[in-house]
């Protein structure tokens, strides 16, 4: 099976500069009353559209893309305060994981669900996840997340 993975840059990058938040589980009450993480992971969602279509040029925008997508996400979440001086200095240096919640495949939803309709048609076309697909912790100024899109044809 030939590899497809691209000897390329992303077709399309971009930073989301917030706290990421993944998608949760929604009732039909939250349709009238939303509850507070379905508000919070609408303005996550506002945010991973907007700066999707701020990233976008060429041919791309204005259609949206039909074919296979490989998705590729690292998710920077912030150090605790309460944690000692070395342990964050070591967080800070990628040494140490994220492996508290949220879980990486509902982050990965919660990017990819915001773009359905915005750059692809629907999520079922991301047929891959391309390395790093992460959740580390980082300093401030690197929380959020990093999106990369390879469009396959």
């Amino acid at each position: 099976m030939p590899n497809t993975k691209a000897p390329r840059g992303a077709d399309l990058a971009f930073r989301v500069q917030s706290l990421p938040i993944a998608k949760p589980r929604q009732s039909r009450r939250d349709a009238w009353e939303p509850s507070k993480a379905v508000q919070a992971y609408r303005f996550w969602s506002d945010l991973v559209r907007l700066s999707a279509k701020q990233a976008c040029h060429g041919p791309i925008w204005g259609n949206l893309y039909a074919g296979p997508v490989c998705l590729s996400c690292e998710f920077y979440f912030p150090i605790p305060a309460s944690w000692s001086k070395a342990k964050r200095a070591k967080a800070a240096a990628g040494n140490v994981f994220h492996t508290v919640k949220p879980d990486l495949d509902n982050l990965m939803k919660g990017i990819k669900d915001p773009l359905s309709g915005t750059i692809w048609v629907d999520d079922r076309q991301v047929v891959e996840y391309w390395e790093p697909c992460i959740k580390r912790y980082g300093t401030a100024e690197h929380v959020g997340a990093w999106v990369n899109i390879w469009f396959l044809e």
